[in-house]
């Protein structure tokens, strides 16, 4: 059994209890033996709060950040705290940052109206 918490409904705390699998191998060669069921599209991995309730901090977390988003939060109904609101920001940057693969280098000046330095 999960307890996860989601999206406010009406004003009302929502606390989802999950009830997932477990499956045993028995093949003998397997190095894992339980398997749990795993419901990606509900809560992710080893996560407390809803696919949908992450998103939602995350829009508030962005749109006005940490002090002012947990007040925006709370009158919402979300229960959060500034540091968790700007830890999930750092978070999902890490998660969408692109691979550089070309880097432009542009001409500079050592010295103010000098074009490229000359060695």
């Amino acid at each position: 059994m999960r307890t996860v918490a989601d999206l406010p409904w009406h004003g009302v705390v929502v606390q989802l209890i999950l009830h997932a699998r477990r499956f045993r191998c028995h093949n003998s060669l397997c190095t894992k033996r339980i398997f749990c069921e795993r419901l990606p599209s509900v809560v992710p991995h080893y996560a407390r709060k809803t696919v949908r309730l992450i998103t939602a901090l995350e829009l508030i977390g962005y749109a006005i950040g940490g002090e002012a988003g947990a007040r925006l939060a709370r009158e919402l109904g979300l229960s959060t705290s500034p540091d968790t609101l700007l830890r999930r920001l750092r978070q999902s940057s890490q998660e969408n940052i692109p691979v550089t693969h070309i880097i432009g280098v542009d001409d500079f000046a050592f010295r103010r109206g000098k074009g490229t330095a000359h060695c």
